[in-house]
């Protein structure tokens, strides 16, 4: 018996998290702040906001970073420029390395209209 795990296939996985009825909360909007300043891991934006109390898993964390990056497009992968290979940073609580998740266009222009609406 050959079973089928969306985990298995990323393309599976995508349309998975697409069809969710997924809303931005507060954990994203901090996790999008995070990335702006540290270009982070999803693992280790997870741990930040499991630390700093937005979530109660580092694992909830990550995914919410990781839909930051694959249903919102807030945030994407890029390649360091110098080595032309995935930028990377050290796990916070393990030797592995994670891709780092720079902003997008559309994550900046989220961002800074979250600012804005603050300061008003």
């Amino acid at each position: 018996m050959n079973k089928h795990h969306r985990a298995e296939d990323p393309d599976t996985s995508r349309q998975a998290a697409e069809s969710l009825k997924l809303e931005l909360k507060d954990v994203h909007f901090y996790l999008l702040q995070h990335h702006y300043y540290h270009q982070d891991s999803d693992g280790n934006a997870g741990q930040v906001a499991l630390e700093k109390g937005f979530v109660r898993s580092a694992e909830t964390g990550r995914r919410a970073s990781r839909t930051l990056r694959e249903v919102y497009k807030l945030t994407e992968y890029k390649n360091d420029p110098q080595t032309r290979k995935p930028a990377v940073v050290q796990g916070r609580l393990s030797q592995r390395f994670g891709q780092r998740n720079f902003l997008t266009n559309a994550g900046l222009e989220l961002l800074e209209d979250l600012n804005e609406m603050e300061e008003a």
